[in-house]
């Protein structure tokens, strides 16, 4: 492979987020050579391949890890060639190995994106991207045990304009950035404002675990990409006219 930088996107699922990487590439990323890879699974699949026993192996190789689960990924790539990682996943609560110290690890190893890679996590999966409109903090809450009846709730509830990521326009993205971040907002000081500041990822997660997950068994819908583009290019692309 040549000595080019590549930006390593991980997702978890097969179908939309591909669809949803194809249109930040068209948007944002046209410059920029993107290597797209699905793991096919949850997170908490990837975290018992790097975690023994709740002890990180700090020997396993975390690229080889995702060529052994990741067809795109050439043999020849290394991390020599790969400037930033990204990874998306679910949050996935339902799941049978979900677990709270799990998703905290998770988000602490991969913390950031030019060493082991940032890990960006979906409320409550990706979905939420589509889960757009009006909002409140009544009608923005997910309960984790009817997540597996959340795709069709979005289907009911979301705006013709928001479920076909393949027609998603600047002005679209522009819209979820605003919006997905005055949600994080929300979370963070109970009102409908942007922060206008990074915000970590592990934050935003103990922010849902605290609020909304070890008390109410739910959380606060919270789309990774907006918040992912928010993080890459700063506020003001999306908020100044």
């Amino acid at each position: 492979m040549d000595s080019k930088n590549y930006i390593l996107i991980v997702v978890e699922g097969l179908r939309a987020e591909p669809q949803i990487i194809k249109s930040l590439r068209k948007h944002y990323f046209d410059k920029n050579v993107i290597i797209e890879a699905v793991y096919g699974t949850v997170l908490y699949h990837l975290y018992a391949k790097l975690f023994s026993n709740g002890i990180l192996d700090e020997d396993l190789d975390f690229l080889q890890i995702l060529k052994e689960n990741c067809s795109s990924i050439s043999d020849n790539l290394n991390r020599q060639n790969v400037s930033e990682i990204y990874l998306f996943f679910d949050h996935d609560g339902h799941a049978t190995n979900a677990s709270h110290k799990k998703i905290l690890e998770m988000l602490k190893y991969f913390d950031n994106e030019t060493e082991n890679g940032k890990l960006y996590v979906s409320y409550p999966m990706v979905e939420a991207l589509r889960h757009s409109g009006k909002f409140s903090k009544v009608t923005m809450i997910a309960k984790i045990k009817e997540n597996k009846m959340y795709k069709q709730r979005v289907s009911k509830d979301s705006l013709k304009k928001y479920v076909h990521y393949g027609k998603y326009t600047f002005k679209t993205w522009k819209f979820l950035v605003q919006q997905h971040s005055k949600r994080v907002g929300y979370i963070q000081q109970n009102i409908f404002k942007p922060l206008w500041r990074d915000i970590a990822q592990l934050e935003i997660y103990e922010n849902e675990y605290k609020k909304y997950i070890r008390i109410k068994k739910e959380v606060f819908i919270i789309s990774a990409f907006p918040i992912f583009l928010v993080d890459y290019f700063g506020y003001k692309k999306f908020f100044m006219k």
